[in-house]
């Protein structure tokens, strides 16, 4: 069922027929319910509704199939176990592997910048 405001203008496939709204007024297809008129559609139509210059065009069409669950990444975990368990074993890996390269950087006997005193002294003697 449409409900149309007598603002509305509209341009409607009922059966084989095109039929603008003021027609369907005028031809008494179209009933009024208080302010708005009403208009029973079935799967096969279609049309065309103009609020000022908001245009809607509309159109039933079956429903895709529903999803049978396929897609669902929580099918993909084993029965029993735990879904945190995958991201839990990766964090701990990377934390334990930036953990080691920090030790290795602190260990690392690093070079010591030279010191001008120290060169032109060395090069006195």
């Amino acid at each position: 069922m449409a409900r149309f405001a007598d603002a509305m203008d509209a341009r409607i496939a009922v059966g084989n027929e095109v039929i603008s709204l003021s027609q369907l007024k005028q031809a008494g297809r179209i009933r009024r319910q208080g302010t708005a008129w009403l208009l029973m559609l079935d799967e096969r139509s279609r049309g065309k509704i103009t609020v000022g210059n908001l245009t809607i065009l509309f159109q039933f069409v079956t429903p895709p199939p529903p999803n049978r669950g396929r897609d669902s990444p929580l099918r993909c975990v084993a029965p029993g176990r735990p879904v945190w368990i995958g991201p839990l074993r990766g964090g701990t890996v990377s934390f334990l592997t930036h953990l080691v390269f920090v030790i290795y950087l602190r260990s690392v006997d690093w070079p010591r910048k030279p010191d001008i005193e120290e060169s032109r002294i060395a090069s006195c003697k």
